[in-house]
């Protein structure tokens, strides 16, 4: 059975890229434009891992992170353009697993969710 993971990312663009590199590396993925999407989705299905954006209309990343950690343990990946110390504290205390920052290279992806057991 694949492994499932949700992304979530503003951009379509980005959630396209992402979810291309994902189904070549043998990964279901579920797409959600925001934060919100992206919960309504946890109430529906259990994921292997997350992949969020941090900046994103409406819920940023950070507060998605929370409100995750509320149902869900799956590791979370932020990949993010965003690369300041201070953010990657509020994400980690939040319950980010890891950071990475765009753009990024597949091969790192799936080595940083090969990492985290997703």
């Amino acid at each position: 059975m694949p492994r499932r993971v949700l992304v979530v990312d503003d951009c379509r663009t980005v959630r396209a890229i992402l979810s291309s590199a994902l189904h070549d590396a043998g990964y279901e993925v579920t797409a959600a434009e925001d934060g919100f999407s992206g919960l309504d989705c946890l109430q529906r299905e259990s994921y292997d891992a997350v992949l969020v954006d941090v900046n994103m209309p409406g819920m940023d990343g950070i507060s998605f992170v929370r409100r995750l950690r509320e149902r869900c343990t799956a590791p979370v990946v932020m990949v993010t353009t965003e690369n300041g110390a201070a953010l990657m504290n509020q994400g980690r205390e939040a319950g980010a697993n890891a950071w990475i920052v765009k753009p990024l290279q597949a091969s790192r992806l799936v080595s940083v969710l090969n990492q985290l057991g997703a």
